[in-house]
């Protein structure tokens, strides 16, 4: 029974009692059964309920007792075994069991090479990616790629040698840009591509060339596809469709507008000469992205929303996800919260259906955006909580001082911005982005000098590094909000009067217009700036004088305002003991 117990161990957690049949052939069939049926009434093993021939260890522990009283010689060639005769068994239905198979020949690797642990590892990946298994199918596939290369592989630099490691890094590329791992995912594409591209593989460059999963993942391609024009008729479908990313590619750069739409445009006509539906709602959402990139709102809702209204009969997920983003931060730049969060939610829920990392990412924006604008902290808490990475760091600190948790929220300064682990992993502008200038504006609420300097150095830190236009412009708000702190009148005003030329853009979770009418306002005339600015809500700011935010006059001391815009946060007061019923004007745009 002991040494029918111990094989059934290495087979794992559950077993087929065929299997075991197959590895135990020294006894008869009967005398296997009696053990089995022995195991059971000791309470060692139990059926599986609804599964013939289907049993399992009661508990974990059981089996791992027996399993590490095996010699290390005997347990790889256990695995080795129970390898190959799991070939035998379902060799029907071999495919399905290709994870239990990888983990079999990677434990048995040194008895029987890497051969079968590459074939096992790059099937169970594949599966896995089908599933939306994203972790499963980068290990697995990772583990493939190992298994063909070496530990340590060929150079990132340096292409496929063959077909079946392109085909590896492609899928392994996929599961990358769903985890939002950016950097790993572009590796994979590069080298897949310049293998494709030597073999002149043109289906398989254009599948390249045309994903569009997420933005950063197309602006990391933009050297890849032209490449992947030159391989195609200039007026092809194909040409289309690597068309739709190259505008986006070239319009999400400071001088890219024109001929980002320009690329963009010639992708539309080919997608309605071919009547490819698919390649025209996909363009539209990357015209939306190249729109609100540069603060085109009207433009972009109307592409965004075009996009949509297409993809009502396509469910191409990609699409949806970029034209809803892009129509909810229209709706939100023009101060419309309840629709902005109407998407941002249906955005979570195919998100989380597909459990995309990246995706899931991206929507805290609308979300949270939404539900601070609403003043529905509780909401806004409920979706940091399950989702606590990007935008939600710093709106879980900017909530917990604005309803009086301000321990906690110093506390995720602390654990985020001192250590800087965040700013090292995320490949978020937004999220990074927000994150330091809402540092700034908790600074403003403690009065806390420390913050404050926190809030300059990661500024500083972001403009000294590669970074985007529109991070360039959240370091310069932030910036701009420390001089108004330390009354250094010149930065103040020259860090605004810059943003306000260059139309900011919403300033994740904050109206950030407004904030810059705080900024200048000591400094200088309304109807000066006005003049110069073309964002609607910056005159609100300009304008606002009075201690009280619209709806908290008759709830919140003048004592806690003192000598403050009602466009800024006010500092804490110790008459201050309840939870703002609503939030702030520069909070929400209204």
């Amino acid at each position: 029974c002991n040494e029918v117990l111990t094989t059934a161990s290495i087979i794992g957690r559950e077993f087929d009692f065929r299997l075991l049949n197959i590895l135990n052939g020294e006894i008869s069939e009967e005398q296997l059964l009696q053990a089995v049926e022995e195991a059971v009434s000791f309470h060692l093993i139990e059926a599986v309920p609804g599964r013939m021939d289907r049993y399992q260890f009661v508990h974990a522990l059981v089996q791992q007792t027996l399993t590490e009283e095996v010699t290390t010689s005997r347990n790889v060639r256990l695995h080795a075994r129970t390898a190959e005769a799991m070939e035998q068994l379902y060799a029907a239905e071999v495919e399905a069991q290709a994870a239990e198979l990888a983990y079999h020949y990677s434990e048995a690797e040194a008895v029987l090479g890497t051969e079968r642990l590459g074939h096992f590892s790059r099937i169970a990946g594949e599966r896995a990616l089908a599933a939306y298994a994203f972790d499963e199918a980068s290990a697995f596939l990772s583990r493939a790629l190992e298994a063909r290369e070496g530990e340590t592989g060929p150079q990132l630099a340096e292409r496929a040698t063959d077909e079946d490691t392109a085909a590896i890094l492609l899928a392994l590329g996929y599961a990358q840009a769903a985890l939002d791992q950016i950097a790993g995912a572009l590796s994979s594409f590069h080298r897949a591509f310049d293998f494709y591209a030597s073999a002149v593989n043109v289906p398989k460059v254009v599948e390249i060339a045309e994903y569009g999963h997420s933005g950063y993942l197309i602006s990391g391609m933009s050297e890849l596809i032209p490449r992947a024009l030159d391989l195609v008729d200039p007026d092809s479908h194909d040409a289309g469709k690597i068309l739709a990313n190259y505008g986006y590619a070239l319009g999400v750069t400071v001088d890219g507008f024109d001929s980002g739409l320009a690329a963009l445009e010639r992708a539309l006509a080919i997608s309605k000469h071919e009547n490819d539906k698919v390649l025209e709602a996909r363009t539209q959402a990357n015209m939306a992205n190249v729109y609100g990139f540069h603060a085109h709102w009207e433009e972009c809702l109307n592409a965004g929303s075009r996009a949509i209204e297409l993809n009502m009969d396509l469910d191409d997920f990609q699409c949806e996800m970029r034209a809803r983003i892009w129509v909810a931060s229209a709706l939100l730049a023009k101060g419309d919260q309840d629709q902005a969060s109407y998407h941002g939610e249906h955005m979570l829920e195919l998100a989380e259906r597909r459990r995309d990392r990246t995706w899931i990412d991206r929507t805290l924006r609308p979300v949270l955006t939404a539900a601070v604008a609403r003043g529905d902290w509780d909401s806004a808490r409920e979706v940091c909580r399950r989702y606590p990475f990007g935008l939600s760091i710093p709106v879980t600190m900017f909530i917990d001082q604005m309803v009086g948790d301000a321990d906690f929220g110093l506390d995720a300064i602390d654990d985020v911005a001192r250590q800087d682990s965040y700013f090292r992993s995320t490949t978020d502008w937004i999220g990074r982005s927000s994150f330091v200038h809402m540092l700034a504006v908790v600074a403003r609420i403690t009065g806390d000098s420390g913050v404050l300097a926190l809030a300059e150095s990661n500024a500083v830190n972001i403009l000294s590094s590669e970074h985007q236009p529109n991070q360039e412009r959240a370091a310069n708000l932030t910036l701009a909000i420390v001089a108004v702190e330390r009354s250094d009148k010149d930065p103040a005003e020259r860090l605004s009067r810059s943003l306000v030329s260059a139309d900011q853009y919403y300033a994740w979770p904050l109206c950030s217009d407004r904030v810059l009418g705080f900024c200048l306002r000591p400094w200088a005339t309304v109807d000066k700036l006005k003049s110069t600015s073309k964002m609607p809500l910056f005159s609100a700011g300009m304008q606002a004088t009075g201690p009280n935010w619209p709806g908290l006059a008759a709830t919140t001391p003048t004592c806690c305002f003192a000598g403050m815009s009602q466009v800024m946060v006010p500092r804490r007061c110790p008459c201050w003991t309840n939870p703002l019923p609503s939030p702030p004007s520069w909070v929400c745009g209204h």
